[in-house]
């Protein structure tokens, strides 16, 4: 129920009645109005497969932004997440190994506010998202596409990982102000 379906309900004249005599504070209506209004935003992070590099961004939008966002990673096509980009983010102290590769058609969700893509070949590609969602593309290389052995495939992971971390925490900051500038 919003504070104007509350204030011009049949119930406004008790209200006002419980303020003048003290019983509620109007802190304490403010507080029931807008507990459960929607103050959080609604972020999609898009990519081909939902292999990496949107997994990654997942859990930093999600570990920066939890008072802020909900946040959804999805791919155009089902891959399945990669075991060096779970261990890249092993290292940065953010597990990701219950996250599972996920379907753009297959959320519940079809309508948010931010839309994040960290592949800017497939930021030509995005399908129209429901919403008139703000579009933020992040030039972030593949990492599955370095070639060497396991420890050089891991390091381009980790690499990408960083790169993620530092572009998510800096659109969380233009966007929310997670950091005070008094910090």
């Amino acid at each position: 129920m919003s504070c104007n379906t509350i204030f011009l309900s049949k119930f406004s004249r008790s209200v006002s009645l419980w303020l003048r005599i003290g019983i509620v504070s109007l802190s304490t209506i403010l507080y029931f109005c807008f507990k459960n209004a929607n103050m959080t935003k609604k972020v999609l992070v898009i990519s081909a497969k939902n292999e990496a590099r949107s997994q990654m961004a997942e859990k930093w939008l999600n570990y920066y932004g939890r008072k802020h966002l909900k946040v959804w990673s999805a791919g155009l096509e089902k891959g399945k997440i990669s075991v060096l980009a779970q261990k890249a983010m092993a290292e940065a102290v953010m597990d990701i190994p219950e996250y599972q590769s996920k379907l753009l058609s297959s959320l519940n969700e079809d309508e948010f506010d931010f839309v994040l893509c960290f592949d800017k070949e497939l930021s030509e590609k995005l399908p129209l998202i429901k919403g008139n969602p703000e579009i933020k593309v992040f030039d972030v290389p593949n990492p599955a596409i370095v070639n060497g052995d396991e420890q050089v495939k891991l390091q381009a992971y980790v690499t990408v990982c960083n790169a993620i971390d530092d572009a998510c925490f800096i659109f969380l900051q233009e966007k929310f102000k997670i950091v005070s500038e008094n910090w």
